[in-house]
């Protein structure tokens, strides 16, 4: 039984004597990522300047603090060993990384950088990626072994177009809040944070100054009345009254009427 992935080369030897060509295999611990496993849950593509100790420290640049985070949205645990970025930045994952439902990883551009703003986050970090992320915006895409895409998605910095403005410059990060539709700048949020939450469900969306007067409760109250504010299915956080596949909490944050 293998323990962790493995490539293995084999050639045959016929009666004869002759060698067959060489041929390859891997073998891979687990269940490969399949497209629409995992997806890019949080980018921090422009992040704040760095502060006086941060340049002391000899990070002089703000894209030394840029940062994505992967989540694993299958219901059972992926490896995304041989998987590498080919649009966007640089990484391949060269050993297993075998990651459970729901959880989260982060790559970072610069891992001494992002231990100094981020101690508490460290032990989510699984590589360090070449290049940076465009201030622009572009298409970030993880292909496996094969070629076939794993993850494919395009981030913004047109608030015309949805895209948060806080994430452009304001050090705030960009937070997928409707994984059904990470192609439109709408289904994505400042992070509540600046700096965002790297690894950190719980900064999952969210407006960027939520009034801290207006509680959920407060906000539900105002939103439903009668059978619908008493059905937790209906107007509890998990709720989806419109259907449209955001959660209530999601329009909590956010701002808009369910």
């Amino acid at each position: 039984v293998l323990e962790q992935s493995a490539l293995l080369r084999v050639r045959g030897r016929s009666i004869f004597g002759q060698w067959s060509p060489l041929a390859e295999a891997l073998f891979i611990v687990g269940q490969a990522a399949q497209p629409g496993d995992v997806v890019v849950s949080e980018i921090h593509y422009r992040p704040e300047r760095p502060s006086e100790s941060e340049r002391e420290a000899g990070f002089q640049v703000r894209s030394e603090f840029e940062w994505i985070e992967l989540t694993n949205r299958a219901d059972h645990t992926v490896n995304l060993i041989e998987a590498h970025w080919e649009k966007g930045f640089r990484f391949t994952f060269t050993e297993d990384l075998l990651m459970e439902p729901g959880e989260r990883v982060v790559l970072a551009n610069n891992l001494e950088a992002f231990a100094l703003r981020y101690p508490d986050a460290a032990e989510h970090v699984v590589g360090e990626f070449e290049g940076k992320l465009s201030d622009a915006g572009e298409r970030l895409e993880l292909v496996d072994a094969s070629g076939r895409a794993i993850v494919s998605v395009r981030y913004d910095d047109e608030a015309d177009e949805g895209w948060p403005a806080a994430a452009d410059g304001e050090g705030y990060s960009l937070v997928l809040s409707d994984f059904e539709q990470p192609e439109n700048g709408e289904a994505w949020a400042a992070s509540q944070e600046i700096g965002g939450g790297p690894g950190l469900e719980n900064t999952s969306g969210g407006s960027v100054d939520p009034a801290p007067s207006l509680t959920y409760d407060i906000w539900k109250a105002e939103h439903f009345t009668g059978e619908a504010l008493a059905d937790e299915a209906v107007s509890g956080c998990l709720g989806d009254l419109d259907r449209v596949g955001r959660a209530n909490f999601w329009d909590y944050v956010s701002g808009p009427h369910p």
